[in-house]
């Protein structure tokens, strides 16, 4: 069975005992939180991923049936990005995917709710502490809309705002339903554009972009294909014109704005710390 999903936490579940991987699982504020770094390119091979690390954090059930847990992600996210951060000033936000359909658009999502502050350091820095990171924000929409890769667009941002970190925000594809907007994954190792929905675009990361990248997502859909071998077995057959077909909750749009603020505010947590709440009343 191909794996058909963007977590590693999934891929490391088919493949536990493969070697060139550390994995180290916790809990914080009732989630449950998987820490893997996967450190050798046989294993990177094996799970399909990228040598780098890789942060999961999840909830047990969808935040409209259990919200409590997934109140707390902003703060955890907080806690596991801020490692990732040291050192930076600049960050560039970049949200990944197509506005117009709504499994795929957590990146803009998540840019529409950025603190972004860019335009004060640079024209205001008075109104603001002379420590305060620069932030800016884009999106840069899809190649069937623009024509223009996304890659290139995010390549243009940076070579004009010249960030110390790129945060590229996309929506994810889940082995497993129950992770679906129950789930956010972020990694040092770049990201391809539409991988979440199977269509794959050119990669961001470091040595396209010329800049450190981070990448952060929630699995938002899942293969049919899943589904039907998860219910009547690996062995089941699949129609072909099943296999890149890929499956949402009908609340999706409610999951997205859920997913979007919860990360958006992590983000923001993680950049400004303990300035975040003044921040936020001053620039919304």
């Amino acid at each position: 069975m191909a794996i058909r999903t963007d977590l590693a936490v999934e891929a490391r579940e088919l493949y536990p005992s493969f070697e060139g991987v550390k994995e180290l699982k916790t809990t914080k504020k009732g989630l449950k939180i998987t820490r893997i770094e996967i450190e050798t390119e046989e294993a990177a091979a094996k799970l399909g991923k990228k040598v780098g690390r890789y942060v999961t954090v999840e909830a047990r059930r969808l935040p409209d049936i259990d919200p409590e847990p997934y109140s707390h992600i902003p703060e955890v996210l907080e806690s596991e990005l801020a490692p990732f951060f040291s050192g930076a000033s600049s960050y560039l936000i970049v949200g990944l995917g197509n506005r117009c359909v709504t499994a795929d658009s957590l990146g803009p999502e998540v840019t529409d709710r950025m603190l972004v502050t860019r335009h004060i350091v640079k024209y205001l820095p008075e109104a603001l502490d002379t420590d305060t990171p620069s932030v800016s924000a884009v999106t840069p929409g899809v190649l069937g809309t623009t024509g223009i890769e996304t890659s290139e667009l995010a390549r243009a941002a940076v070579e004009c705002v010249k960030p110390d970190i790129v945060i590229a925000v996309d929506s994810l594809a889940a082995l497993k339903t129950n992770r679906i907007a129950a789930a956010v994954q972020f990694s040092n190792t770049g990201i391809a554009p539409g991988s979440g929905v199977g269509n794959i675009r050119a990669g961001l990361e470091k040595e396209t972009l010329g800049a450190e990248v981070i990448a952060i997502g929630a699995p938002l859909v899942v293969y049919a294909s899943t589904i039907v071998r998860e219910t009547a077995g690996e062995d089941a057959a699949i129609p072909k014109d099943m296999e890149e077909l890929v499956v949402t909750p009908k609340e999706i749009d409610r999951l997205v704005r859920i997913s979007a603020d919860a990360i958006a505010e992590g983000i923001s947590r993680a950049i400004f710390g303990s300035r975040y709440e003044e921040l936020k009343l001053l620039i919304q």
